[in-house]
């Protein structure tokens, strides 16, 4: 009865046939001579098209009987219905199938993505100074940039003025004077640097790296507003503009912290005005930390506050080393007990390692970096910038001794 209702088929007819005639496995004879050759217990599935269309599957256990000669002389066949995991074999599959098909095209869009964020790392670096134009200004110096991603919201810009009256490069007795506030060329030469650091990373950060880099261009070159503090007032007033923060409805919040410096070829100080914890200097009489404002660029807090920033003058000596970063690097997981490096830690290494060639403070810096994050994801973007003032010390007293200007009348 059993065999009736699998194969739908009437008792009678199931039990007149033989193991041959009876078995829809094609290989049915392979089978059995096989199972009598070895006289061991075999195995094999098959799979029928009932009268009804349905398709029932069976693994037949084919085990051979024995005489005292040992010798084969029966056959017994058990049949067990294993239609229902066949089934869901079969759904497996199809959904193995499914998800290779979609791997593939997750590939596919993961790749078109990756060109297309490569594309605009091109596009990010060609709008950004090079590495060559900061170091046509800042000769003594270096760079660590460690991107999280492959575009980044950690950026530096730089330019340089030369003054109206080229600072002393043209008189021995020029007068020295701080950057104006009227949006004049100064009268003497300027060395500007910032380093920027922009909510997030990847692609949302380097998209405010263009946005910002796009309003210094302006604030400073077309404008020639060169004091910190009014250039922070101006790009935090750009920023609140271009991303509608100032209006009511608006739930934008990003921004960036920035450090802005200005130094001055003649007098030799250097004017900063930063929003975060980004600048330090260290000379022979220790570290200086430099005062920031608590408001960041751009934000709903900065653009409801109407934010004042505020800068710090300090004098340069011909051993000063300024060093600016990003937070990425000082709230890097790692070390024995998974712990962020902290910015206490971070200064005492940069005080520990200021008197070195700017080439091997590059070098020690990277390397500690990647020593103390170990097998630990990068957690954000990395910038560090060390500039020292010796060369440029040397440079300019050597312009003014020859009466001739470092970077021409046009600059460089």
């Amino acid at each position: 009865q059993s065999l009736k209702k699998k194969y739908e088929g009437e008792f009678d007819d199931i039990s007149s046939k033989n193991l041959f005639n009876s078995s829809y496995n094609p290989n049915i004879k392979k089978h059995i001579a096989k199972c009598i050759h070895e006289k061991k217990t075999i195995i094999y599935e098959t799979g029928a098209k009932l009268k009804s269309g349905k398709i029932y599957w069976a693994q037949t256990t084919l085990t051979p009987i024995l005489n005292e000669n040992g010798e084969v002389k029966n056959l017994v066949a058990i049949d067990s219905d294993i239609t229902k995991l066949k089934r869901a074999e079969e759904k497996i599959k199809t959904q193995t199938l499914e998800l290779e098909n979609s791997f593939i095209e997750l590939e596919r869009k993961n790749k078109f993505i990756s060109n297309s964020i490569e594309y605009a790392k091109k596009i990010q670096d060609a709008f950004l100074p090079s590495q060559q134009e900061f170091k046509k200004i800042f000769p003594n110096s270096f760079m660590f940039f460690k991107p999280r991603d492959i575009v980044s919201g950690d950026f530096y810009w730089t330019t340089k003025i030369v003054g109206s009256k080229q600072s002393a490069v043209n008189s021995q007795q020029s007068t020295v004077t701080k950057p104006t506030a009227d949006c004049q060329l100064p009268t003497d030469d300027l060395l500007i640097v910032a380093l920027i650091d922009c909510t997030g990373h990847g692609v949302p950060g380097a998209f405010m790296s263009l946005i910002a880099t796009t309003l210094l261009n302006e604030i400073v070159c077309e404008k020639k507003i060169y004091k910190p503090s009014q250039v922070l007032t101006q790009l935090n007033q750009g920023i609140v503009a271009a991303l509608h923060q100032n209006e009511k409805q608006s739930t934008q919040d990003d921004g960036m912290d920035i450090v802005f410096c200005v130094f001055n070829t003649s007098d030799k100080k250097l004017n900063v005005s930063a929003t975060s914890k980004m600048a330090i200097i260290c000379d022979k009489t220790g570290l200086t930390n430099i005062d920031y404002n608590v408001f960041s660029i751009g934000g709903a807090f900065s653009a409801l506050k109407n934010a004042v920033y505020n800068e710090t003058e300090i004098e340069i000596n011909p051993d000063s080393q300024l060093f600016l970063f990003s937070d990425g690097y000082y709230d890097q997981f790692g070390g024995p007990n998974n712990e962020k490096y902290m910015i206490n830690k971070f200064e005492k290494f940069l005080t520990s390692i200021y008197k070195l060639p700017a080439v091997q403070q590059q070098k020690e810096i990277e390397n500690n970096f990647i020593n103390w994050k170990g097998k630990n994801k990068q957690i954000d973007d990395v910038l560090v910038i060390g500039i020292k003032f010796s060369d440029i010390y040397n440079f300019y007293k050597k312009c003014r001794k020859t009466h001739s200007s470092p970077f021409g009348v046009n600059g460089m």
